[in-house]
């Protein structure tokens, strides 16, 4: 399971999103599409960053598909998959 606490980060200033709109992405995004472009682009990244770790790149996959779902987007675009190799494969 993929856990992110949100607690204690009201010192990094206003959040973008309010707890229910994260709730009602998490629900969604289990139906967000991702194509094998976007898995393998993840996949690259991992390679890049030197992650050689599968549950790695599961975890990229579940947070570009909840970036997704924040988004209001029905699939994974680049923006999301860029935003979840920061998150969770770059250094």
């Amino acid at each position: 399971a993929l856990h992110i606490k949100i607690d204690g980060l009201s010192d990094l200033g206003p959040m973008p999103f309010d707890r229910e709109t994260i709730e009602a992405a998490r629900n969604r995004a289990q139906h967000i599409h991702i194509d094998e472009r976007m898995m393998g682009a993840l996949a690259e990244a991992a390679a890049v960053f030197g992650v050689d770790s599968s549950r790695a790149w599961t975890f990229a996959l579940r947070v570009a598909r909840i970036h997704a779902a924040l988004c209001g987007r029905m699939a994974v675009s680049a923006e999301d998959a860029g935003v979840a190799a920061r998150l969770v494969l770059a250094p």
